[in-house]
């Protein structure tokens, strides 16, 4: 699936939950790094947010319809803890968590930029190198 750039959803002022991460990866990946945490579940469709890290604890930010799935603040010990605390609002939702996967947006190949989509070819998570939880 084509996502947005960073810079076209800033412009268009919309965006699904992958456009939120890439967003808050333009804002905040200087500071924190360029990660994804894709959450995978039993649905046609997963949930996708930003992973940050501070003082050692993992947090989100992200977007979504149902408030629970947002964000959460950098409070877990690691990345499952994070992940397992999204289980119960997926659950009341009918929607069964069954994997994640941790993508960094620096690993893109070099003719895709994220940020601005000037290249003509907008970045797809499967062009990421997945890191944890598969």
């Amino acid at each position: 699936m084509p996502l947005h750039s960073a810079l076209r959803v800033l412009q268009e002022r919309r965006g699904n939950c992958v456009d939120s991460a890439f967003v808050a990866a333009l804002f905040l990946g200087e500071r924190y790094g360029t990660i994804l945490l894709n959450l995978f579940t039993d649905k046609s469709k997963g949930h996708v947010m930003y992973l940050f890290q501070e003082n050692g604890l993992y947090g989100t930010v992200g977007n979504s319809r149902s408030e629970k799935l947002k964000w959460r603040e950098p409070e877990y010990k690691s990345v499952e803890d994070l992940v397992e605390a999204f289980r119960e609002p997926l659950d009341e939702q009918g929607i069964h968590l069954t994997r994640f996967r941790v993508d960094d947006l620096s690993l893109a190949r070099e003719s895709e930029d994220w940020r601005t989509g000037k290249t003509g070819f907008l970045v797809t998570l499967d062009s990421l190198l997945c890191k944890w939880g598969e």
